[in-house]
Protein backbone atom coordinates (compact mmCIF):
# COMPACT_ATOMS: atom_id res chain seq x y z
CA UNK A 1 0.00 0.00 0.00
CA UNK A 2 1.24 3.64 -1.03
CA UNK A 3 1.63 5.85 1.93
CA UNK A 4 -0.44 9.30 3.08
CA UNK A 5 1.12 12.36 2.22
CA UNK A 6 0.74 15.28 4.42
CA UNK A 7 1.24 18.75 3.86
CA UNK A 8 1.26 19.90 7.36
CA UNK A 9 1.85 23.89 8.56
CA UNK A 10 1.03 25.71 11.45
CA UNK A 11 1.76 28.92 12.90
CA UNK A 12 0.75 31.18 9.64
CA UNK A 13 -0.49 34.45 12.33
CA UNK A 14 -2.63 35.97 9.64
CA UNK A 15 -2.45 39.83 10.87
CA UNK A 16 -3.46 43.01 9.47
CA UNK A 17 -0.01 44.92 9.86
CA UNK A 18 0.67 45.29 6.27
CA UNK A 19 4.42 43.99 6.43
CA UNK A 20 3.73 41.17 8.69
CA UNK A 21 1.06 39.73 6.20
CA UNK A 22 2.75 40.13 3.04
CA UNK A 23 5.37 38.02 4.25
CA UNK A 24 2.66 35.69 5.55
CA UNK A 25 1.20 35.58 1.99
CA UNK A 26 4.49 35.24 0.63
CA UNK A 27 4.89 32.03 2.61
CA UNK A 28 1.31 30.64 1.74
CA UNK A 29 1.99 31.19 -1.65
CA UNK A 30 4.74 28.88 -1.72
CA UNK A 31 2.89 26.32 0.53
CA UNK A 32 0.21 26.41 -2.04
CA UNK A 33 2.82 25.84 -4.94
CA UNK A 34 4.38 22.63 -3.11
CA UNK A 35 0.59 20.99 -2.60
CA UNK A 36 0.15 21.78 -6.39
CA UNK A 37 2.91 19.98 -7.30
CA UNK A 38 3.35 17.00 -4.37
CA UNK A 39 -0.96 16.89 -4.67
CA UNK A 40 -0.79 15.35 -0.76
CA UNK A 41 -3.38 13.25 0.74
CA UNK A 42 -4.26 15.76 3.21
CA UNK A 43 -3.39 19.48 4.39
CA UNK A 44 -3.27 19.48 7.50
CA UNK A 45 -2.82 23.40 9.41
CA UNK A 46 -2.16 23.29 13.17
CA UNK A 47 -3.45 26.17 14.61
CA UNK A 48 -2.56 30.11 15.05
CA UNK A 49 -4.25 30.63 11.62
CA UNK A 50 -4.67 34.27 13.07
CA UNK A 51 -2.55 36.72 15.02
CA UNK A 52 -5.75 38.51 17.04
CA UNK A 53 -8.58 36.40 16.25
CA UNK A 54 -11.03 36.60 13.32
CA UNK A 55 -12.25 40.00 12.68
CA UNK A 56 -14.58 39.55 9.52
CA UNK A 57 -13.31 41.54 6.59
CA UNK A 58 -10.04 42.44 7.66
CA UNK A 59 -7.09 42.29 5.28
CA UNK A 60 -5.67 39.37 7.26
CA UNK A 61 -8.86 37.41 7.75
CA UNK A 62 -9.10 37.92 3.74
CA UNK A 63 -6.13 36.41 3.65
CA UNK A 64 -6.58 33.87 5.91
CA UNK A 65 -9.82 32.73 4.02
CA UNK A 66 -8.16 33.68 0.73
CA UNK A 67 -5.45 30.69 2.03
CA UNK A 68 -7.77 27.71 2.99
CA UNK A 69 -10.09 28.51 0.00
CA UNK A 70 -6.74 28.07 -2.26
CA UNK A 71 -6.00 24.56 -0.12
CA UNK A 72 -9.48 23.09 -0.07
CA UNK A 73 -8.74 23.50 -4.13
CA UNK A 74 -5.96 20.94 -3.57
CA UNK A 75 -6.50 18.63 -1.16
CA UNK A 76 -9.30 17.71 2.04
CA UNK A 77 -7.83 20.37 4.57
CA UNK A 78 -8.52 19.79 8.29
CA UNK A 79 -7.63 23.20 10.80
CA UNK A 80 -7.20 22.88 14.41
CA UNK A 81 -7.39 26.36 16.58
CA UNK A 82 -3.96 27.20 18.25
CA UNK A 83 -3.87 28.80 21.55
CA UNK A 84 -7.11 31.45 22.53
CA UNK A 85 -4.56 34.46 22.62
CA UNK A 86 -4.53 34.18 18.19
CA UNK A 87 -7.41 31.75 17.78
CA UNK A 88 -10.18 32.81 19.62
CA UNK A 89 -12.94 30.72 20.07
CA UNK A 90 -15.07 29.07 16.94
CA UNK A 91 -12.49 31.78 15.24
CA UNK A 92 -10.92 28.58 12.69
CA UNK A 93 -14.95 27.02 12.13
CA UNK A 94 -15.66 29.93 10.00
CA UNK A 95 -13.21 27.56 7.08
CA UNK A 96 -15.45 24.49 7.17
CA UNK A 97 -18.02 26.87 5.60
CA UNK A 98 -16.30 27.14 2.53
CA UNK A 99 -17.24 25.65 -0.85
CA UNK A 100 -14.23 24.09 -2.27
CA UNK A 101 -13.12 21.45 -4.77
CA UNK A 102 -12.54 19.10 -1.58
CA UNK A 103 -13.67 19.44 2.14
CA UNK A 104 -12.44 21.56 5.13
CA UNK A 105 -13.07 20.71 8.71
CA UNK A 106 -11.95 22.77 11.09
CA UNK A 107 -12.34 22.20 15.08
CA UNK A 108 -11.28 23.73 18.61
CA UNK A 109 -12.19 20.85 20.79
CA UNK A 110 -10.54 17.67 20.59
CA UNK A 111 -12.08 15.48 17.61
CA UNK A 112 -11.80 11.93 15.86
CA UNK A 113 -13.07 12.56 12.23
CA UNK A 114 -13.22 9.99 9.34
CA UNK A 115 -12.41 11.29 5.83
CA UNK A 116 -14.38 9.49 3.58
CA UNK A 117 -13.20 7.67 0.80
CA UNK A 118 -15.73 7.61 -1.87
CA UNK A 119 -17.21 10.46 -3.91
CA UNK A 120 -17.99 12.85 -2.73
CA UNK A 121 -15.32 13.35 -0.10
CA UNK A 122 -16.45 14.75 3.64
CA UNK A 123 -15.64 14.50 6.82
CA UNK A 124 -17.60 13.01 9.11
CA UNK A 125 -17.32 12.78 13.10
CA UNK A 126 -16.18 9.32 14.29
CA UNK A 127 -18.70 8.47 17.07
CA UNK A 128 -17.59 5.11 18.16
CA UNK A 129 -19.73 3.10 15.66
CA UNK A 130 -17.04 0.96 13.67
CA UNK A 131 -19.35 0.73 11.08
CA UNK A 132 -18.81 4.18 9.97
CA UNK A 133 -15.01 3.01 9.17
CA UNK A 134 -16.21 1.12 6.52
CA UNK A 135 -15.93 3.91 4.00
CA UNK A 136 -13.36 5.69 5.51
CA UNK A 137 -9.73 6.35 3.77
CA UNK A 138 -8.04 8.30 6.44
CA UNK A 139 -8.92 8.75 10.24
CA UNK A 140 -7.81 11.84 11.66
CA UNK A 141 -7.31 12.76 15.76
CA UNK A 142 -7.34 16.28 15.89
CA UNK A 143 -5.88 17.73 18.84
CA UNK A 144 -6.50 21.66 19.15
CA UNK A 145 -4.94 23.78 21.93
CA UNK A 146 -7.81 23.55 24.54
CA UNK A 147 -7.59 25.37 27.81
CA UNK A 148 -9.95 25.69 30.90
CA UNK A 149 -10.45 29.21 29.38
CA UNK A 150 -11.45 28.76 26.02
CA UNK A 151 -14.01 25.64 27.45
CA UNK A 152 -15.28 28.21 29.41
CA UNK A 153 -15.85 31.19 26.68
CA UNK A 154 -17.52 28.63 24.63
CA UNK A 155 -20.45 28.63 27.69
CA UNK A 156 -18.74 27.20 30.42
CA UNK A 157 -20.28 28.17 33.85
CA UNK A 158 -17.09 27.99 36.12
CA UNK A 159 -13.38 26.93 36.28
CA UNK A 160 -14.55 23.43 37.89
CA UNK A 161 -16.86 22.62 35.34
CA UNK A 162 -14.89 23.03 32.72
CA UNK A 163 -11.65 20.95 34.01
CA UNK A 164 -14.57 18.55 33.72
CA UNK A 165 -15.84 19.60 30.52
CA UNK A 166 -12.08 18.91 29.44
CA UNK A 167 -11.34 15.90 31.16
CA UNK A 168 -14.31 14.10 29.80
CA UNK A 169 -13.74 15.50 26.04
CA UNK A 170 -10.26 13.97 26.73
CA UNK A 171 -11.81 10.43 27.72
CA UNK A 172 -14.15 10.43 24.94
CA UNK A 173 -11.56 11.07 22.27
CA UNK A 174 -9.32 7.99 23.92
CA UNK A 175 -12.02 5.76 24.15
CA UNK A 176 -13.12 6.47 20.81
CA UNK A 177 -9.36 6.01 19.68
CA UNK A 178 -9.43 2.64 21.16
CA UNK A 179 -12.62 1.66 19.68
CA UNK A 180 -11.49 2.38 16.10
CA UNK A 181 -7.88 1.00 16.87
CA UNK A 182 -9.46 -2.43 17.95
CA UNK A 183 -12.27 -2.16 14.92
CA UNK A 184 -10.56 -5.24 13.34
CA UNK A 185 -10.73 -3.09 10.11
CA UNK A 186 -7.30 -4.04 7.86
CA UNK A 187 -5.29 -1.39 9.02
CA UNK A 188 -3.48 -1.62 5.65
CA UNK A 189 -7.08 0.49 4.13
CA UNK A 190 -7.51 2.42 7.07
CA UNK A 191 -4.70 5.42 7.72
CA UNK A 192 -4.56 6.74 10.90
CA UNK A 193 -3.22 10.49 11.28
CA UNK A 194 -2.93 12.42 14.81
CA UNK A 195 -1.60 15.88 14.91
CA UNK A 196 -2.17 18.39 17.63
CA UNK A 197 -1.28 22.56 18.13
CA UNK A 198 1.29 22.11 20.57
CA UNK A 199 1.07 21.05 24.39
CA UNK A 200 -2.73 20.53 25.93
CA UNK A 201 -2.51 23.26 29.06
Amino acid sequence: MEGTTVLHCADLHFDDEANRLKNTIECCDRIIGTARAEMPDLIAIAGDVFERGLILGSPGTLAAIDFVYRCGDVAPVVIVSGTPTHDITNSTEVFSKLKTRYPVYATGLPRQVCLAGKEPRRFIEFDGRTDMLDDTSLLIYCLPSVTKASLMAAGTRSMGTAGVEYAELLRDLFQTWGVANESGVDDAALRRIAYEKGPLA
